[in-house]
Formats: structure tokens, C-alpha cells, sequence
């Protein structure tokens, strides 16, 4: 599973939907797509119309995204060892878990990487 977060937002308007929609391309090859081997990681972006505008408008967003399977083994792990360590039996209740904490932590690093992107585009 994927988690993502939506960390910046902007609009592209022209007088044509195809000049307003190159710029937007533009924008995101030269802020984003160039710079997401180097500095970025893993950003996801959509872009959509903006119907209310005046103009052809394209609305660009970017989305910082985490994978959480490594995260959700190593608290599976770490659950399992601190069992073993302190109970007698070898039985794991695993139905019994609930990763609200996990969740509080990947919250907190969605946080800290929304924050993060925003600044590496140098806007």
C-alpha cells in the first residue's frame, strides 16, 4: 500500500487548452521530473481542468508518496521479538493488532516530507 499526501497545488491558464496544457508539461518536466532521480524521490502528480475558469485552465498536484510495506515488516518484527522476549508462549496474536501508532508515525513523516518537496522546488 501506498501513502501519499498532496503537497503542492498550481493553475496553468492560456488562451488555447493546448498552450495552457504545454506549460503545465513544461513546469512539471523542468521542476519536477528533472530533479526526481537527484532530489525528489517518489512524486506522483495529476492534472486535471479547471471547469469555473475563464480561460483553459489545467490544475497541476503533486502527491509525496511512501510505500509502507517496509515499515509495516519492521513493526510486525519488532512486535514478534519484544513477544518472545518477555512471554512464555510463541503464539502471536496478530489479529489483535492495531498500527495506530504506525499510523501516527507515518502521518508525522508525511508531514515532514510535504514540508521537505515544497522547498526543494524552489518556488
Amino acid at each position: 500500500m501506498k501513502l501519499s499526501v498532496k503537497f503542492f497545488q498550481m493553475k496553468f491558464s492560456n488562451e488555447s487548452k493546448k498552450e495552457a496544457y504545454l506549460e503545465c508539461c513544461m513546469w512539471l518536466a523542468r521542476n519536477v521530473v528533472g530533479k526526481i532521480k537527484v532530489e525528489m524521490g517518489e512524486v506522483m502528480h495529476n492534472i486535471s481542468i479547471d471547469k469555473d475558469a475563464d480561460l483553459p485552465t489545467f490544475i497541476l498536484e503533486l502527491y509525496s508518496t511512501i510505500e509502507d510495506e517496509p515499515h509495516v515488516k519492521m513493526s510486525c518484527d519488532v512486535c514478534k521479538e519484544f513477544h518472545t522476549a518477555f512471554y512464555i508462549n510463541q503464539q502471536f496474536n496478530c489479529d489483535a493488532c492495531n498500527m495506530t501508532a504506525y499510523r501516527h508515525k507515518m502521518n508525522d513523516k508525511l508531514k515532514t516530507l510535504k514540508a521537505y518537496r515544497r522547498n526543494q522546488l524552489d518556488i
